[in-house]
């Protein structure tokens, strides 16, 4: 006769299994698009755009970014800046760079969100009828033909579009900068991919998303959301414009290092835990009532616990179950919990050959471990005292 705690083992290891067999679906089928990227020329450019740079004391690095977005601007586009609370010389900058400027004080609202919704209310007072708006982070740089292809993408298919977004390592970068890096590229390009690859949207990743005009109206910006990106990306699939991902439009912006690491880490992660507990489900059941696919399909993939925290969980089901065994002589949940981990070694090196070979060393993937128990206890943080305001990371030019 089967004891509950079997009943019990089996179900917790399937519920260990679920997310990283979506993670391997993800990954094997970024790793087997095989079609050729596009060249900016097999399109002609049509169509006006808004690039929308939120910007909070960013004069060290601002700049530098205004000059890989300003000469890819055709007749009718513009540059908007939102100098949000800012005490340098960022609205200067950008007036200088020959970027548009609004500047907001309000200390008591502070966020990316309402400095998007500064800029957005912005044109909607100046009259913009354009496309869309892109909206890229003021520390980021802008690879040539980016902004055509995104705005190829929101033409061709009335979505939103998801740039492939990654992060320049730092100087003297550490083994947990390598595997930080890393694991930004699983999340933000194989994972995207791979969602590209089964006709679905992709999460919104931070920086390099373009939303049509006529749906960014309709969104709640104004916000203290400490994860607005993971938000907008859940508005635009209930509006049924998720974002697909543009693996042609490259975007890099600046891995933090050191305490700034810690900051923004601690950020997201707190940020997609409270969202994954307190939204999924609900996302889940609206997307079944209300047969949004995109909906369910970022649901799911929200669903997925952060890389190294899965990792945790994996390693500690498959010996949790193997002690199971070895006191019960039931081994039903260690062999499932098993197969969840091999899983999640084959997605992670799936993700590695499609979004950081010859960038991310090999070795790198050696180093998990250790960037794994780093983290360890910026989740006990999300549990007992979770970060619910939003704060800026430190910025290095």
């Amino acid at each position: 006769m089967t004891e509950w705690w079997q009943y019990a083992a089996v179900i917790a290891s399937v519920a260990v299994l679920v997310p990283v067999a979506v993670l391997l679906i993800q990954c094997l089928a970024a790793l087997l698009d095989v079609r050729p990227a596009l060249s900016r020329e097999e399109s002609k450019r049509s169509g006006t755009l808004c690039v929308l740079i939120p910007a909070h004391d960013e004069e060290e690095v601002l700049g530098k970014a205004l000059l890989t977005v300003m000469p890819q601007l055709a007749e009718g586009d513009q540059v908007l800046v939102v100098a949000d609370n800012c005490t340098d010389k960022t609205a200067a900058i950008a007036l200088d760079a020959g970027a548009s400027v609004v500047e907001r004080h309000d200390t008591d609202r502070r966020g990316k969100g309402y400095a998007l919704d500064a800029g957005v209310r912005h044109l909607e007072a100046s009259g913009f009828v354009g496309d869309c708006v892109v909206i890229i982070d003021a520390d980021c740089e802008v690879a040539a033909g980016a902004l055509h292809h995104l705005l190829d993408e929101v033409r061709r298919s009335g979505r939103s579009a998801q740039a492939r977004y990654v992060m320049q390592l730092p100087e003297a970068a550490s083994s947990r900068d390598y595997v930080s890096a890393l694991a930004v590229r699983v999340r933000n390009v194989a994972r995207a991919k791979g969602m590209r690859r089964l006709g679905l949207p992709c999460q919104v990743t931070g920086s390099g998303i373009a939303v049509p005009w006529r749906a960014i109206q309709q969104l709640r910006l104004a916000s203290g959301n400490i994860v607005e990106d993971m938000q907008i990306g859940l508005d635009l699939a209930k509006m049924r414009v998720g974002a697909m991902y543009v693996d042609e439009a490259r975007v890099t912006g600046r891995l933090a290092s050191g305490s700034a690491a810690d900051a923004q880490r601690k950020r997201w992660e707190h940020g997609h835990l409270a969202t994954m507990f307190g939204v999924v489900p609900g996302l889940l059941l609206r997307g079944v009532t209300r047969a949004n696919v995109q909906l369910l399909a970022l649901a799911i993939d929200l669903a997925v616990l952060p890389l190294s925290l899965l990792a945790l969980v994996v390693v500690a089901m498959v010996v949790g179950t193997a002690v199971l065994g070895g006191l019960a002589g039931f081994w039903l949940a260690f062999w499932i919990s098993v197969s969840a981990l091999v899983g999640l070694a084959i997605a992670v090196l799936a993700g590695w050959l499609v979004a950081a070979r010859g960038v991310i060393p090999f070795a790198t993937l050696v180093g998990i471990p250790v960037y794994v128990l780093w983290k360890v206890p910026m989740w006990v943080m999300s549990v007992f005292k979770p970060q619910k305001e939003w704060v800026r990371s430190l910025r290095k030019p």
